[in-house]
């Protein structure tokens, strides 16, 4: 959970002296009840639905438009870029030439905040002769994907004009205005979360808002180490299951994936156990691309690198009491066992890969092919495994049915299937979308 770090209020206090556009409602605070005479204090509010620091909804200039209580709420929050334009003069636009600097941070789902410090003049005439965004910039941040713009203004238009480009445009697009805020200059941090929910007034152009930016406490150590373990502790039993998918698929002696068959093949080359060839391999791999590919590599490669072997070698000794051996076994079975086995490593990788804490050596070899030829995920495992493929039959290992469905089958239903298992991934791993790292 995030924490708090510093909250800026943006909101004007509410008085019968709360500054309002020319011809809006006169606001008042009168008391309604006593505690001495009702037994309770009660006040009675007067104002128009733009009084104070407010929002627009596109009806306020549209009869077509959503209302307020149509919009949803996630306009009203989100991640803020405040653009700096306290040089300006009364009744001067703010140009694109003002934005220029700020344009990499306007992005799609930003909020856009005019910081002219015009608020200061509240109480004068001059309040009324703001600085003012024009066309030009509106437009632009619109095609640029922003729903929300405040200014510390009372009008995001010239006050005074007889058009209202900024208002006609966003009414046009269903998108939000916030006026007469405040204190954009005490925000004094990098990307400000801003919170501005209106009242749920049904049926009308706009609400009063408490308007705040909030900055966020950073990640303490703990909680980076405890999301890392988390992370890591989800991928683990991956390991373990896929370890018994390879079994699987190395028992009968009918093929296997690609990287066992390369490891097979190095088995029989240098005569060691397979499940140690696999840990030494895996390791040696994992320092060359600690080098080669820093951005694939993380606690789960080593995972992979270390754990793969060992837990191989576990199930091939718990099979062997339960299997017969390959040459004994019948062509049902044989085809029973690589097909689970495949079965259960797709399903492994579909499951550890969206975790993004590294990935084992196969996926990759993957991942870079899947760079160079510039396609997706699935198609530099084909190719990763082909190459694999043809260095194990050349170093004498068996190939057979259960090799030729990895190669070609694998890598398109990993594709398929990450975007499904995926928001199941996140939920065991304790991560958000934006949380997810590597490739």
């Amino acid at each position: 959970m995030r924490k708090i770090k510093k909250i800026v209020d943006l909101s004007w206090e509410f008085t019968a002296e709360t500054p309002i556009y020319p011809g809006d409602p006169e606001p008042s605070v009168t008391v309604a009840t006593t505690l001495e005479n009702e037994g309770y204090n009660l006040s009675t509010l007067v104002m128009g639905t733009q009084t104070g620091t407010h929002v627009d909804a596109p009806y306020h200039f549209s009869n077509s438009g959503e209302t307020i209580d149509n919009m949803e709420l996630d306009f009203f929050l989100g991640e803020a870029v405040v653009v700096r334009v306290t040089d300006k003069k009364a009744d001067e636009a703010i140009t694109l030439e003002d934005i220029e600097p700020y344009k990499e941070e306007i992005c799609e789902g930003k909020i856009v905040l005019f910081n002219t410090n015009w608020y200061k003049t509240r109480g004068t005439d001059e309040f009324f002769h703001h600085p003012y965004v024009n066309g030009d910039v509106a437009k632009y941040l619109v095609d640029n994907g922003v729903r929300f713009i405040g200014i510390d203004t009372i009008n995001t238009d010239q006050t005074g004009g007889t058009e209202f480009p900024v208002h006609d445009l966003f009414s046009e697009k269903r998108l939000m205005i916030g006026e007469n805020w405040a204190f954009f200059d005490q925000i004094d941090f990098e990307r400000p979360y801003v919170i501005a929910l209106p009242m749920k007034l049904i049926g009308c152009d706009g609400s009063p808002v408490r308007a705040i930016a909030v900055q966020w406490r950073k990640n303490n150590g703990c909680e980076k180490i405890w999301s890392y373990a988390r992370r890591l502790l989800a991928i683990i039993p991956s390991i373990f299951i896929c370890a018994l998918g390879v079994a699987l698929l190395v028992w009968p002696e009918w093929g296997c994936d690609p990287l066992t068959t390369f490891e097979i093949g190095l088995s029989n080359v240098f005569h060691v156990q397979f499940g140690t060839v696999a840990l030494v391999f895996e390791g040696i791999m994992f320092f060359v691309f600690f080098f080669v590919r820093r951005d694939l590599v993380h606690l789960g490669t080593l995972a992979w690198c270390f754990l793969i072997g060992p837990f191989e070698n576990f199930w091939l000794d718990v099979l062997a009491p339960m299997l017969p051996t390959a040459p004994e076994m019948s062509v049902g079975l044989k085809i029973a066992c690589i097909l689970i086995g495949s079965i259960i490593i797709i399903l492994t990788l579909a499951y550890y890969i969206p975790i993004g804490l590294g990935y084992q050596t196969s996926d990759i070899f993957a991942f870079m092919a899947a760079d160079l030829v510039k396609k997706s995920y699935g198609i530099g495992l084909i190719i990763s495994y082909a190459i694999l493929f043809v260095i194990g039959v050349a170093l004498g290992s068996s190939w057979g049915i259960g090799t030729l469905i990895a190669v070609v089958a694998y890598g398109p239903i990993i594709d398929r299937l990450m975007g499904i298992i995926e928001p199941f991934s996140f939920a065991v791993a304790g991560m958000k979308k934006e949380n997810k790292k590597g490739k």
